[in-house]
């Protein structure tokens, strides 16, 4: 059992400690009361003697020694005799306390009459506070100490509660009884505690001080998090608006596989002003050429293997050779954009003289002409000519008119559509 525990049975009324259990020098194991000696073998408060602490046998209360004995003389001091029982040293000491000898009967002696106990001391000083109680009158001064939750001092943990408190004061008594705790080691306890009372101001003020430099750190480092966070968010803003400024003005990417040139905006001013072609070398140039802004332009020439929707309509019709012909004829915007191409850059670009499809000013007839009067004329059909006009072929087209590889990007795009296959996938074509 600890020392909590010990006091939580005094004030609960279940003890279960033995008197005998706990045993201090120069405190009766019995009793608890203080002893002339730290060597003493009897209690003359409760007449218990031993020689072992843990087995006291009462044996009667003995009478107190005169504190001042006569000077012994051959003629009052009657023999006595020794206790058998008791060693020689005992006897020595018991000797002048009258324990362990008997006086020789003498029946003219006067019965010597009792004095009351001395009061309670250690090496000559009152005990005051510090006094032993026995179990039952620790019993008696707890029930008028009254209820625990009205003692400032109760629960406290941050303090030592000094000896004018009855509360402290009854446990400290307690304590003593038992053998737990000398006066001593007391009298240190409430020393240190009255010392924290005199440094406790300054403890609070040094807390204070504490508190006030945390919540100063605090406050910095919430400054200084929250002009970060302004700082990120600046840059996220910078970083959309040019991002935003960037989508407006330029173009960067098409779709995979046909955004390499994108970045490259070098053109041939010289070939293009010789041919008398506009000179186009950046997507926004290439925009504000055909009469729409970059968004638009760059909704027109994307570049997409799988898309639900397209700039054009297919259809087929028939051949006259037999079979059908796959056509694919653009919606009004891009076709509107492939006809300026068609008359600001295609008309005026030289082409062969063996051509004459497609070309302005010649026919069938032109091209028909030079064979005239020949005896044999072979008229052969190309198979699948137009599928086999891929973008690679119109890029290149436009790159050798003088354009620079991001305009002959956009331009080939704009001519050209990715092969596709209709497939019904999810639900949707």
């Amino acid at each position: 059992m600890g020392l909590f525990d010990w006091i939580r049975s005094i004030f609960s009324g279940a003890s279960d400690v033995p008197r005998a259990r706990f045993h201090q020098p120069g405190v009766c194991p019995y009793c608890g009361q203080l002893l002339r000696s730290f060597q003493a073998r009897q209690c003359f408060e409760c007449g218990v003697a031993w020689h072992d602490p843990q087995k006291p046998v009462r044996v009667g209360r003995p009478a107190a020694p005169p504190l001042n004995p006569p000077a012994a003389t051959s003629s009052s001091t009657p023999p006595v005799r020794r206790d058998p029982s008791l060693s020689a040293d005992e006897g020595v000491f018991f000797a002048g306390l009258g324990v362990g000898q008997s006086p020789a009967k003498d029946s003219a002696a006067p019965a010597a009459a009792k004095k009351p106990p001395p009061p309670q001391t250690l090496a000559g000083l009152e005990l005051g506070p510090f006094a032993p109680a026995t179990h039952s009158e620790v019993r008696q001064a707890a029930d008028q100490v009254g209820s625990l939750w009205g003692n400032p001092w109760f629960g406290r943990r941050d303090l030592i509660p000094p000896v004018s408190d009855k509360r402290t004061a009854l446990i400290d008594r307690g304590m003593v009884g038992q053998g737990l705790i000398t006066p001593d080691e007391l009298a240190e306890i409430h020393e240190i505690g009255a010392q924290m009372e005199t440094i406790r101001p300054d403890l609070a003020q040094a807390r204070l001080r504490a508190d006030a430099a945390v919540a100063q750190s605090e406050a910095e480092r919430a400054a200084i998090k929250q002009q970060k966070k302004e700082e990120a968010a600046a840059r996220k803003r910078e970083k959309a608006a040019a991002v935003a400024h960037r989508r407006a003005t330029d173009i960067t990417f098409l779709g995979r596989g046909v955004s390499r040139g994108l970045a490259d905006r070098r053109a041939n001013v010289e070939r293009l002003a010789s041919l008398g072609l506009p000179v186009l070398a950046t997507p926004a140039e290439t925009a504000a050429a055909l009469g729409i802004d970059v968004p638009h332009l760059r909704w027109l020439a994307w570049h997409s293997e799988a898309a639900t929707q397209s700039h054009y309509v297919t259809f087929t019709v028939a051949k006259r050779s037999g079979g059908q012909r796959r056509l694919a004829a653009p919606h009004r915007r891009l076709r509107a954009c492939q006809r300026w191409i068609l008359e600001n850059i295609l008309a005026k670009a030289p082409t062969h003289s063996a051509a004459h499809g497609f070309v302005a000013g010649r026919s069938t007839l032109s091209g028909a002409a030079p064979h005239v009067g020949q005896g044999v004329v072979v008229n052969a059909d190309l198979t699948d000519f137009f599928p086999s006009i891929t973008f690679p072929r119109v890029k290149g087209a436009f790159r050798s008119l003088g354009y620079s590889p991001a305009a002959a990007t956009i331009l080939a795009l704009l001519c050209t559509e990715s092969p596709r296959q209709t497939v019904v996938y999810d639900g949707q074509t």
